[in-house]
């Protein structure tokens, strides 16, 4: 994904919050855990992983933190902190940007950032997609490779 990409990407969150109405949103907070499937679509390898986090929500602000493991196809392991910054657009809808750090492998320090959005469905379940850019520590987080995730959440 370049730059350019990035950008109109970031560009269509941002007006999507803007035009967001008063609306009550649904509530966000609580502690939800979950799974999802994926790839590195610049390494050519699938991902499956889990995430247990707990957010707060404030107006139409949600924000917290969670912790990310994913086994990628060729082996690799990679665990994840992350802080999540999100903000509620209508009734269900969610878009979020998240930031962290972790390992590769148990030993190479890891740099993530992420954009991505989710939809509650009924109950306590929702929907969520993600895409993050993963890069060791020092290195230009977006010149490493950059995964596509969606998967399911359990808010309890």
């Amino acid at each position: 994904m370049s730059m350019k990409e990035i950008g109109k990407s970031v560009a269509v969150a941002a007006l999507l919050a803007a035009s967001a109405t008063s609306a009550q949103a649904a509530d966000w907070s609580g502690a939800y855990g979950g799974a999802y499937l994926g790839g590195a679509y610049d390494a050519s390898e699938a991902a499956v992983g889990v995430q247990l986090g707990y957010v707060f929500h404030t107006g139409n602000f949600v924000y917290g933190g969670e912790l990310d493991a994913m086994y990628t196809s060729s082996g690799d392991t990679e665990v994840f902190a992350k802080a999540r910054l999100g903000f509620a657009l209508a009734e269900r809808a969610l878009v979020h940007v998240t930031g962290g750090y972790g390992t590769y492998n148990g030993n190479t320090s890891l740099y993530e950032v992420g954009f991505g959005g989710e939809y509650k469905l009924n109950g306590p379940v929702s929907l969520r997609a993600d895409v993050e850019w993963h890069n060791t520590t020092g290195s230009n987080v977006f010149t490493g490779p950059y995964f596509v995730k969606v998967g399911g959440i359990w808010s309890f």
